[in-house]
């Protein structure tokens, strides 16, 4: 916000590690655009995995998923993230399955 504070997404960084929230993941890439917190860069991807350990999926299509849910009446599923294996990588296309 150029205050010195990182902005509302990153202001939420904190409360994800108190939970132990493993994975986050939108539909939308997860850092804000126009930067909120300019000297910070990207604070979701550089805290949240650097810092966290945090896992992040941008740009999820979640339609089907909501429809297969939606159908069903069940929000909870167990789902499993396969992405490609790229030495020294830190983003792949990934092969996400729900399972009811």
């Amino acid at each position: 916000t150029g205050d010195g504070n990182p902005g509302p997404q990153a202001a939420l960084l904190p409360w994800i590690h108190q939970r132990g929230i493993a994975l986050l993941g939108s539909d939308t890439p997860n850092d804000p655009w126009p930067r909120e917190y300019p000297d910070l860069g990207l604070p979701m991807h550089h805290i949240g995995i650097v810092s966290m350990g945090l896992w992040l999926l941008d740009n999820a299509n979640l339609e089907e998923l909501a429809e297969a849910c939606a159908e069903r009446n069940r929000w909870e599923f167990l789902l499993t993230i396969n992405p490609l294996r790229i030495h020294n990588g830190t983003g792949s296309p990934v092969n996400p399955i729900a399972i009811f």
